[in-house]
């Protein structure tokens, strides 16, 4: 992002006075002042929070994706990337498949225990610290429940749905029940 994307709102129109900057530069290395976390709103349309496949945005990352006790499939895309777009159809219908796996005692307002498939916007979200790295879109990393604490695997398998659900299957650390499925409808 460009410093504008940094700055308080209320200062936003004086990122092109170099005096400003440069102060503004002095108080963050001198901790008194502090960047903020670049992130989309948190969706809040009804039926979010139990859609199996959603998009998670810089503010819920870590809720979703850190800490908790699900195994976590992430998608880090971009608006403009045809891999993107490609990609969120077979991610949704492995989400899908999947949301029966997760086990029965959920949180009122929160995700079940169970396996998470997500995505999320890299040119409008602050990247987290806990992702090695983005090379470029489409990036796909997993985080197995109960070892959030080690880096993620990177998956770089083939982007099918049978290899995206096999690879989760076997890297997951809850148990994983496939139920049938029919490949040619997917």
């Amino acid at each position: 992002g460009s410093l504008s994307d940094f700055v308080q709102s209320s200062n936003k129109d004086k990122v092109d006075d170099i005096e400003y900057v440069d102060n503004f530069v002095k108080r963050v290395l001198a901790d008194e002042e502090y960047f903020t976390v670049i992130s989309e709103d948190i969706p809040s349309y009804p039926g979010y929070q139990t859609e199996p496949f959603k998009k998670i945005v810089a503010d819920n990352f870590d809720d979703l994706v850190i800490s908790n006790d699900n195994d976590v499939f992430v998608a880090f895309t971009a608006p403009w990337c045809p891999h993107c777009t490609n990609l969120k159809p077979i991610l949704n219908e492995t989400a899908y498949l999947l949301k029966d796996t997760k086990a029965k005692v959920c949180e009122a307002f929160g995700p079940c225990v169970g396996t998470g498939v997500y995505y999320i916007d890299g040119s409008k979200n602050d990247i987290p610290e806990c992702v090695p790295s983005i090379e470029g879109y489409l990036t796909l990393y997993f985080w197995p429940a109960g070892k959030k604490d080690e880096a993620p695997i990177k998956y770089g398998g083939i982007k099918r749905f049978k290899d995206i659900l096999n690879f989760i299957n076997k890297t997951s650390t809850n148990p994983i029940e496939i139920p049938p499925y029919n490949e040619d409808e997917i």
